[in-house]
Formats: C-alpha cells, sequence, structure tokens
C-alpha cells in the first residue's frame, strides 16, 4: 500500500511517497508498479484518506525508489527463508508476561540504553506468533528492519545485556497505543 506523504509539501527533501509493506514503512521518492491496484479509503482516519493497494506484491527499493511487481512462489519462498524477526518494545516485564502468558516462544531479551535515559529491549520471534501477536496486542511492538541499528546489535551480541522477568511480576494489560504515547498511566494490573 502507499499513499502521498503530505509533509512533503512542507519541505521537498522529505520523500514523496510513503509506502506500508508487512509492518514496515518506507518513505521514497518515486514509484513504479506494473501490477493492478486497488484504491482503499479511509475517511475518518485523521492523517490519511486513502491509498493504492496492491495485492501479491513483491517490493524493491532502491536509492529512494519503490518497483512493485507481482509476487511469485519462487519469491515467497526465497523470503521466507531470510533473516529472523526481531521486535522493539519499551516494557520488559509487561511483554516478556505477555509472550509467556501466551505461550510464545522467542529468542534472548537484550536490553539497550536508549535516548532520554530510556532502555529499549529486543526480541526474536517466530514469523507466525509474530502475526497472532500483532492481531491481538497491537501497537505494543515495532518490527524492527535489518538496517536498524538494535537489529544489528542483537544480531552481534553489542551494545546489550541480556535481561529476564521479573519472577514476582504479576502480569499488566498494557492499553492499545503506540509506543511514543505510552508513559505509566497506561499500564493497568490486572
Amino acid at each position: 500500500m502507499f499513499h502521498f506523504n503530505k509533509k512533503h509539501l512542507e519541505d521537498t527533501t522529505i520523500p514523496m511517497w510513503i509506502l506500508m509493506a508487512k509492518g514496515k514503512t518506507y518513505y521514497v521518492d518515486h514509484v513504479t508498479s506494473t501490477l493492478p491496484w486497488t484504491t482503499k479509503e479511509t475517511p475518518l482516519n485523521v492523517r490519511t484518506k486513502g491509498a493504492i493497494k496492491f495485492k501479491n506484491a513483491l517490493l524493491r527499493l532502491e536509492d529512494g525508489n519503490a518497483e512493485i511487481t507481482e509476487l511469485t512462489e519462487e519469491d515467497r519462498e526465497r523470503l521466507s527463508a531470510l533473516l529472523p524477526i526481531r521486535i522493539h518494545f519499551r516494557y520488559k516485564n509487561e511483554f516478556l508476561w505477555l509472550l509467556k502468558h501466551n505461550g510464545i516462544e522467542h529468542g534472548p531479551c537484550m536490553q539497550y540504553a536508549g535516548g532520554c535515559g530510556r532502555n529499549s529491549y529486543v526480541i526474536e520471534i517466530a514469523k507466525d506468533d509474530l502475526t497472532m501477536l500483532a492481531m491481538v496486542y497491537p501497537n505494543q511492538f515495532e518490527i524492527l528492519s535489518e538496517d536498524n541499528p538494535y537489529y544489528i546489535w542483537y544480531g552481534d551480541g553489542r551494545n546489550g545485556k541480556e535481561v529476564f522477568l521479573n519472577p514476582e511480576f504479576e502480569g499488566v494489560i498494557v492499553d492499545s497505543k503506540t509506543m511514543d504515547e505510552w508513559d505509566d498511566d497506561d499500564l493497568y494490573e490486572l
């Protein structure tokens, strides 16, 4: 799916198009496609009233340009065998409790020092579990791209330390807000 980036009207150095694919957002200057498309109208969305949507599509990015072509079965197999899925979240105990409570297996939880004194946490998770987690607990984590520093650091064990769920933690429900909107008032004990 992609739509026009309104920020481009304020600053032409900002890319003109925003593409969204598999939970990731990309900002590009040009989009080319050989596929048929449909529109997706979202009149109640305060930011984007509509977008162009493709089905069964493969996205290729290069030098600020995007090319959308048909996704073949060969592409699908190749992509499913690629890099592991790593996710980022803010509240260690709350999120690790959600994973444990739902029986979701994951790799080690690594803690990284973030800006403004905040800690960030990264784990690897199976694709099937990630889909379920995204449906049940939306907006509580971010899928990291392969070029994200946290993704890279997790892979080579640099700049972080392994952390665990506090055994005395009883669990919480986290309100469905984006990570940037979270604060301590958004956590409710069960």
